[in-house]
């Protein structure tokens, strides 16, 4: 569902993914990617920063107050959108996370840590239900069930992915931060020129062609 190519479906059949569940799958992608790297990450620049014990229980403990505020925020806001466009709605709650997490690449600080990790646990979670809204009004009902598993699996290998990069990165946090951000961005920036290279190739309506002079004899 990365690309709209066409899938197989019931019947032997084929059909196309829709540009918009694409893009929005791969914004979303992008964020549980960061929401990833987060957990596993902050975990062990806990580890590294703070030596006492009780003082990397109480930072690791606001960490998860973060993320744990910032995902129920994020559902109830998602939630609450009303008429605002989803398409929309997962391009900022993206765009949002990408700017804090280069923020705190430049101006590193366990606060600023902190403050990613709610700010991406709110993108995460309001981009997530902008996807489900997209993938309800795109895809037919007959092919809702494959399509929002078939996103559920992409989301979780990029929540793998980020974890993974957490694993393998040195427990420094300007570099980890400046990491996660030069990647994010680079995601971003292929959904947000996707979108747009999307909307210059899409043909303008032809106009009507000229009333033609019939030829021959008029039937009488």
């Amino acid at each position: 569902m990365f690309s709209t190519a066409e899938i197989p479906v019931a019947g032997g059949r084929r059909t196309r993914v829709s540009p918009h569940v694409v893009l929005a799958l791969r914004a979303t992608a992008a964020l549980r990617g960061l929401t990833g790297f987060l957990t596993i990450f902050m975990a062990f620049l806990v580890q590294a920063e703070f030596a006492d014990g009780w003082t990397a229980t109480l930072a690791l403990g606001g960490v998860a107050v973060a993320a744990g505020a910032g995902s129920f925020l994020g559902t109830a806001a998602g939630s609450r959108l009303g008429t605002a466009t989803p398409d929309r709605v997962v391009l900022v709650a993206a765009v949002s996370a990408a700017a804090v997490t280069v923020l705190a690449a430049v101006f590193y600080g366990f606060g600023m840590a902190v403050l990613v990790a709610g700010v991406a646990a709110v993108a995460n979670a309001i981009g997530k239900v902008a996807l489900d809204a997209i993938i309800q009004r795109e895809v037919p009902e007959n092919l809702r069930a494959s399509a929002f598993a078939r996103s559920e699996t992409v989301l979780q290998l990029a929540w793998v992915a980020g974890g993974g990069l957490a694993i393998v990165l040195p427990t420094t946090g300007w570099i980890g931060f400046s990491v996660a951000a030069a990647i994010l961005v680079l995601a971003v920036g292929l959904v947000v020129w996707s979108l747009l290279g999307g909307r210059r190739r899409s043909p303008a309506p032809a106009a009507p062609d000229d009333p033609t002079t019939p030829m021959g004899t008029p039937w009488t």
